[in-house]
């Protein structure tokens, strides 16, 4: 099977780190990058072009929303899965919004994301 690429964007640098690390040891899933905020996860989407970018919704300067309209403004194909401390109908529609293939919330990362990333990796 084939190793699916991811970029991780979090301003909160111990959770980039702890999500990066989570993600590396999972069978089939290949962390290559890192972001601090949505403008920063786009360059490095067009450097590095992964399968899929987990993306933080709430960061400074540019938020993941932001974020991810720009991911899909250069790539309309991207797939970007965002996560989120703040899972409200109004984040959940602003995602979406934004081409967002896929919404976890922060209390659910163990239980969902790995399953997330396969699936719209998969679409």
């Amino acid at each position: 099977m084939e190793c699916i690429r991811i970029l991780v964007a979090d301003d909160d640098q111990r959770c980039l780190r702890s999500l990066q690390a989570y993600l590396a040891i999972q069978e089939t899933l290949e962390v290559v990058g890192g972001a601090s905020d949505g403008r920063e996860a786009a360059n490095r989407y067009q450097e590095l072009r992964p399968d899929v970018v987990v993306m933080d919704v709430s960061m400074p300067d540019c938020d993941g929303v932001e974020g991810t309209r720009l991911i899909r403004a250069l790539d309309p194909e991207a797939r970007v899965v965002v996560l989120t401390a703040f899972d409200t109908p109004a984040v959940r529609r602003a995602t979406e919004a934004a081409g967002a293939s896929s919404f976890v919330a922060k209390r659910d990362v163990l239980d969902r994301l790995v399953s997330e990333i396969r699936r719209v990796a998969s679409a």
